[in-house]
């Protein structure tokens, strides 16, 4: 068994990792080993929780966003950085039903699809232009992965209010 929180294996009949002073939970715990001969295991040899992306990590506390429909969710996510239509189209689709992965990536879509009309300023429109087109791409590959890094510059601008 392997602890939920710092992918440490755990001794058997323990109460709390060694590692980290977790409480060990046998029942909840998505890292157990599915059958003690050697068979499949959950917990991938050798990576840490840490060091996992969000679509990896079962932990509840540190940030598994795509808990409800992982699927959709990260389609939704990508949809909305590939065109302004994608954008409303992951919108419409998602309504109020979004989790925090989606509502961070709509958001961020949002924030680069309005900013890329800067690029229509004559000179430094097309510098402004390709990096948008490079924010774009950052937070494309982000989606795919599964996790929820804020692009450079505008990242911390928040137009869309969190899903309670």
């Amino acid at each position: 068994m392997f602890c939920a929180k710092c992918g440490s294996k755990l001794p058997d009949n323990v109460k709390f990792c060694p590692g980290c002073g977790e409480p060990v939970n046998t029942k909840a715990n998505p890292w157990t080993q599915k059958n003690a001969e050697g068979g499949s295991s959950d917990y991938t040899a050798g990576t840490s929780a840490a060091s996992m992306n969000y679509s990896q990590n079962p932990s509840n506390g540190t940030g598994a966003y795509l808990e409800d429909n992982k699927d959709t969710s990260q389609v939704m996510a990508i949809v909305a950085y590939i065109t302004m239509v994608g954008w409303i189209i992951a919108m419409a689709v998602t309504g109020n039903k979004r989790n925090r992965f989606v509502n961070f990536h709509l958001n961020q879509a949002l924030v680069i699809w309005l900013f890329s009309f800067l690029g229509l300023v004559p000179v430094i429109g097309i510098f402004w232009s390709i990096f948008m087109l490079i924010l774009g791409v950052l937070g494309l590959v982000s989606a795919c992965e599964g996790s929820m890094k804020e692009v450079p510059l505008l990242g911390k601008i928040h137009i869309l209010k969190e899903n309670r």
